[in-house]
């Protein structure tokens, strides 16, 4: 089944490639036709709430993916497979199609559950295990707009969120926001310093808006947990500023970069109160009696409500039942007719 999509990808059908079957089925729907070029915008669209395998995914569907407009939204993933030392989200070395402004990779609206690589996995140590990871963009020079909004992430093996190697000429503009994690790098062996959200050799970033809180035990099993974590190439075009963070021992930041970065402004560093959150890592969801991913999670998202009032505006948002204003929304989907309750529609012309 998962090869499948990969498979469909890279034939590059046009537009839409739409998972909505039970998995043990394989059944992929294709809708628009299939060209000999990338047309216009590729989104995929994975609905796994039917499925025979209790919602929960393998992200190998989106391995090696090269697509130069990527949707992923409300989708839940496990990466504990040895093969490789997979993600939950991976967008590995895209390549850019076109030189249009605006967003062209967008992670929106998902959970990632306790991705965590087993030891060993792609026959060494694990590697990986993220959340969401934007994985080797350099390679390719990959140069647009790419946003990771709106999703959350807990019990990870690696970092909840993860930028990799987008330090080239040119790169991407990226943009980190309104993401809700909690206790990640839940793995055994990592090769920088632990943090919820981290940048490594990484430019043109903005990390805002996000409430994360770290776990209490020591991360990998053996470094502090920090809720922001920067290394190697980092300078003043990567901006981490308005977060929400808390670590119970106090490790809020770590990393210096180069080129005259800091951390800030307005990062708020307390104990934002979350309603609920479970002690240990939570059972796989079970969305088979469940209309809609969303529905399915409500009781998480419940959960992951801060109830700290001076916290409420940050991490995951119960998306609008209208449109928007957001600039960063990819405008390849305003023509699109999305369910509602998936993510916030920014499409309206306007502030």
């Amino acid at each position: 089944m998962y090869k499948h999509i990969v498979q469909l990808i890279r034939e590059r059908f046009h537009p839409i490639v739409r998972f909505c079957g039970p998995q043990s089925a394989g059944e992929v729907e294709v809708e628009g036709v299939r060209g000999t070029v990338y047309l216009g915008e590729l989104s995929i669209w994975l609905w796994p709430a039917k499925s025979s395998h209790n919602g929960v995914l393998s992200d190998e569907q989106l391995g090696d993916v090269v697509s130069p407009h990527l949707l992923v939204r409300n989708l839940l993933l496990s990466a504990q497979t040895s093969d490789e030392c997979y993600s939950g989200f991976d967008a590995y070395g895209p390549v850019a199609s076109d030189s249009l402004p605006g967003t062209h990779i967008y992670i929106a609206g998902n959970f990632g559950i306790a991705n965590v690589n087993p030891n060993p996995c792609g026959g060494g140590l694990p590697t990986d295990g993220e959340g969401v990871i934007f994985d080797t963009w350099q390679d390719n020079t990959y140069n647009q707009q790419a946003v990771i909004d709106n999703n959350i992430l807990i019990f990870n093996g690696g970092r909840a969120i993860h930028v990799y190697l987008n330090s080239s000429t040119p790169h991407a503009k990226i943009y980190i926001r309104h993401n809700t994690t909690y206790a990640n790098s839940q793995g055994t062996d990592q090769d920088i310093a632990c943090g919820e959200i981290a940048l490594q050799s990484d430019l043109s970033t903005e990390v805002y808006a996000n409430l994360s809180e770290t776990g209490s035990a020591l991360c990998y099993g053996s470094q502090n947990p920090y809720v922001l974590s920067v290394a190697q190439t980092i300078d003043a075009s990567d901006v981490l500023y308005a977060n929400y963070g808390y670590s119970a021992s106090g490790y809020n930041t770590t990393g210096t970069g180069t080129g005259g970065f800091a951390f800030g402004p307005n990062n708020t560093f307390a104990n934002p109160q979350f309603a609920n959150p479970p002690a240990t890592v939570p059972a796989a969801p079970n969305c088979g009696g469940y209309a809609s991913v969303p529905a399915c999670m409500a009781q998480m998202v419940a959960n992951f409500t801060p109830t700290n009032a001076a916290a409420a505006g940050y991490g995951y948002q119960i998306p609008s039942s209208t449109s928007v204003y957001d600039p960063l929304f990819p405008q390849w989907l305003c023509n699109v007719n999305l369910p509602t309750g998936l993510i916030s529609k920014g499409c309206k012309p306007g502030p």
